[in-house]
């Protein structure tokens, strides 16, 4: 989404070319009525709030040791409660089963999405 490219910004909706990150933001809210405000200059996302691209920015281009990721598979977390869902992920274990039928799941999202078109 508009990554910057020998010093230009690309409008991903009308391949406007734009000089400045600010530029091509202020284009997309004007013309195309984003509602995006913040775009990451190392690889194009964009974010509805500075928050968010705060956020962004130290879980994927920080090398800060601090932030929690997976001594597994390398994922960087905003938070150790994130990180402790994803462990789940690489256990064989099952942490949850559906009252009806017993089958088992590793987060309770999936059994609860399980329960509404359980037939048992």
């Amino acid at each position: 989404m508009g990554l910057q490219e020998q010093g230009t910004f690309s409008c991903p909706e009308c391949n406007g070319s734009f000089s400045s990150m600010e530029a091509l933001l202020e284009h997309r809210r004007t013309v195309h009525k984003s509602s995006y405000h913040v775009m990451c200059e190392e690889c194009g996302k964009v974010f509805r709030s500075t928050s968010g691209y705060r956020n962004h920015q130290k879980i994927r281009h920080s090398s800060d040791s601090n932030v929690p990721f997976c001594k597994i598979c390398g994922k960087k977390f905003s938070s150790s409660s994130r990180l402790f869902e994803h462990r789940k992920k690489h256990s064989d274990q099952t942490y949850y089963a559906c009252q009806k039928c017993g089958k088992s799941f590793k987060h309770a999202r999936s059994v609860k999405r399980h329960d509404i078109v359980c037939k048992q």
